[in-house]
């Protein structure tokens, strides 16, 4: 992993990602200066922002990155759910709404998701060429939306899990995400190892959570090779002057992109 400059900005690579043949992919970061105000920085979303031209004028800087036109990158409106679409040349942008994930064997385009302490994770197989996307907060997490979203590339694209590769992309670390008895029972609910997931917290009724490993168990339930599973282990929260982060901003921030293609 690591990360790079261009044009203005500055982005973060997957090197496992990175060394596959004919798939794109780039994280970005809020290093930039074409957004203002609560998104100051590289914002990707219209959600969080007045100002269209500055998403604009990032989202074609990435675009270029990528090789790709700015129509053909391609984000869904995000509401924490464990929705999955496979997008096609036929999929409308009412499809994209209330969408977490993201699947494509499309070239040309480049699927994405938005985040700011939420996880993001990219998938690829770089031998049927499929790819995708997948954005999980706390609520995706226990819903296993990375889980679900593997198996539909398993069942509807042929995957082998044993091919697959995946990045695990910058979000909130567990030292700086505490969460309450919703959480914590939602969590127990969901994964048989949750004491594993769990620290105790600061009062009886608090814990920390490790999403990263949360989503890790996943993956590997799916019979992904830890081995081709690469955590970025950045914390959005401790760096919030590299990638946003909505608990450091009280929730008035912008939102860094995981973004991945097929060329």
């Amino acid at each position: 992993m690591g990360f790079i400059s261009y044009r203005g900005t500055v982005f973060f690579e997957f090197n496992n990602l990175k060394a596959l043949q004919g798939i794109n992919h780039v994280v970005t970061t809020r290093k930039g200066a074409n957004s203002s105000g609560d998104a100051a920085g590289f914002n990707l979303s219209y959600w969080v922002e007045y100002n269209s031209h500055a998403v604009e004028l990032n989202r074609s800087i990435v675009a270029s990155f990528l090789n790709i036109t700015p129509e053909n990158l391609i984000f869904p409106k995000q509401t924490h759910s464990d929705k999955i679409v496979i997008v096609t040349p036929q999929t409308t942008p009412e499809e994209l709404l209330g969408v977490d994930a993201l699947i494509t064997q499309m070239h040309g385009i480049a699927i994405g998701v938005m985040s700011a302490d939420c996880v993001p994770v990219l998938v690829a197989d770089p031998l049927n060429q499929v790819v995708a996307a997948i954005h999980a907060g706390w609520k995706g997490t226990v819903n296993g939306i990375v889980k679900k979203t593997v198996f539909k590339m398993l069942y509807d694209f042929n995957c082998n899990p044993h091919h697959l590769v995946v990045g695990i992309g910058p979000s909130i670390s567990a030292i700086n995400y505490e969460v309450g008895p919703d959480v914590i029972e939602a969590v127990k609910a969901s994964f048989p190892n949750s004491d594993k997931l769990l620290i105790k917290g600061k009062t009886e009724n608090k814990a920390y959570l490790d999403l990263w490993k949360a989503n890790q168990y996943w993956l590997s339930s799916c019979g992904i090779p830890e081995s081709q599973i690469e955590t970025a282990g950045i914390c959005t929260y401790a760096h919030p002057e590299i990638f946003y982060s909505a608990r450091y901003s009280h929730h008035k921030t912008g939102r860094f992109g995981s973004i991945i293609g097929i060329t």
